[in-house]
């Protein structure tokens, strides 16, 4: 009785391991661009760029306040 139970649990192991490895040989598209993110890192750590218009920091000068740019980093110091 252990024994039939024993082979029954190891069919059951050795074909959800066969599922596992079919299914994520199958599929590359994933791998892929995880490769293209790893390597777009190792070329550009930091996100570094001397393009300053996407910045996102608020204000700019002493005559003009950017409200909605205030309550977002506000709410970023206050929600971290």
């Amino acid at each position: 009785m252990v024994s039939s139970m024993l082979r029954q649990i190891g069919l059951v192991l050795i074909g959800v391991s066969l599922l596992v490895a079919v299914g994520g040989c199958t599929e590359n598209s994933g791998n892929d661009s995880m490769r293209a993110r790893q390597e777009a890192a190792m070329r550009n750590p930091y996100g570094y760029s001397p393009d300053m218009s996407q910045t996102d920091v608020s204000g700019g000068g002493i005559g003009n306040f950017d409200q909605k740019g205030f309550n977002r980093d506000l709410n970023d110091f206050i929600n971290p």
